[in-house]
């Protein structure tokens, strides 16, 4: 496989030439453009009506202040800590900063589907069925109003999932693709966050909405990529 080094503002990028999907293994981590992503094995449908679900790699953590400072030329709000997870983010700036990122890879990053979203916050195929994203305690895998003091944290300071995926619960809200229950005027984001009240926030089933411009201080994001 040849590799070539490609220099990004004020970060070198190795860049591979192309990866098989099909010979990754579930739980692999690859960061070939400086965004460490997990590979998710995905599933076929069944006869009790379990949908398919692609392969797709999705980002071991959420896109930190480092990041999108690389990518869009300074921080996201007042946090400068580079482990941080970029906060205020509104789903249009999320977009914002896949297009910059797309143009500088020329890969085609996106936000995650909600239905791959909860796949892999679940642990994907090899789920073990916790109500939150790695662990049936809130305080092994998430921050939260109960032990947060209120503000977030670095990214990976919890335990992570069945997949080795970091944050899928609490730290900040996570925007997905999709619309919300067919109203056009809001999109999906899920996992909880930092400065909610309600452990149930935090579940990997639980669900929340926002406009497209909202960027409220515990709101961010997270990467998806079908294929290298």
């Amino acid at each position: 496989m040849k590799t070539t080094t490609v220099k990004i503002t004020v970060i070198a990028v190795l860049t591979a030439a192309c990866f098989n999907v099909f010979s990754q293994k579930n739980g692999e981590v690859f960061s070939p453009d400086g965004m460490e992503m997990i590979y998710v094995e995905g599933r076929t449908g069944d006869i009790f009506g379990g949908s398919a679900m692609d392969s797709f790699f999705i980002g071991k953590y959420p896109v930190t202040q480092k990041q999108w400072k690389a990518v869009m030329g300074s921080n996201s709000g007042n946090i400068t800590d580079d482990n941080y997870p970029v906060q205020g983010v509104s789903w249009d700036n999320a977009k914002k900063f896949i297009r910059e990122l797309n143009k500088l890879t020329n890969r085609n990053y996106r936000l995650p589907t909600e239905a791959e979203w909860q796949y892999a916050a679940k642990g994907g195929n090899i789920s073990k069925g916790y109500q939150y994203a790695g662990s049936n305690d809130i305080n092994k895998v998430a921050w939260y109003r109960g032990n947060s003091s209120g503000d977030a944290h670095q990214v990976g300071s919890k335990a992570p999932n069945e997949l080795g995926i970091y944050d899928m619960s609490g730290n900040v809200w996570e925007w997905c693709q999709d619309i919300y229950d067919n109203d056009y005027a809001f999109r999906v984001l899920r996992g909880g966050s930092y400065h909610d009240n309600y452990e149930q926030n935090c579940r990997v089933e639980a669900r929340h909405r926002g406009k497209p411009g909202d960027n409220y201080n515990n709101y961010g994001f997270r990467l998806v990529i079908s294929s290298f």
